[in-house]
């Protein structure tokens, strides 16, 4: 989302698209607060994502307004190291994937990424409530996890 949020502050883009009155929002007059910049402005929201930064911006009727004036407004923070369902040395951590995330995100994290030590044929719960990663140990090796391990350093480039 800060990129997202960077990347239309600077170009000043203004996308509108019909949607329900629920998926508008803007956030008016407060003070915005990003890495490289902080600055009186208003903001606009499209089904969860920051569409427009700017001053007087022009939106549809029915747009759900918030009056932000005297406040600071914050893009989402990221978590780099938690522990949603991690089983080790005979403990269980008590959040899962659902009930930690909710947590997060009524915080103002939107990111998290989790640290995994899977076990085979595992997979992450779907009921997420915000963006995540995995970080984790490699538990078993056979040409499955070498095909992965390949694909994603040499194919998507990651590290």
């Amino acid at each position: 989302m800060l990129l997202e949020f960077v990347h239309v502050y600077r170009r000043k883009k203004f996308i509108y698209r019909k949607m329900t009155t629920q998926s508008r929002i803007l956030i008016k007059g407060g003070k915005v607060v990003n890495v490289d910049f902080s600055e009186m402005t208003d903001v606009y929201i499209e089904d969860g994502v920051i569409s427009a930064v700017g001053s007087d911006l022009q939106v549809a009727a029915g747009t759900r307004v918030i009056d932000a004036t005297d406040r600071l407004m914050l893009p989402g923070g990221i978590d780099t190291h938690t522990h949603m369902e991690l089983s080790f040395m005979g403990t269980t951590a008590v959040d899962d994937f659902h009930t930690g995330t909710k947590a997060a995100v009524a915080g103002g994290t939107t990111v998290i990424l989790d640290f995994v030590i899977p076990q085979k044929g595992t997979t992450a719960d779907p009921k997420v409530c915000c963006d995540y990663s995995l970080h984790m140990a490699v538990t078993w090796w056979d040409d499955t996890v070498w095909l992965l391990c390949h694909v994603s350093l040499r194919v998507v480039r990651v590290h």
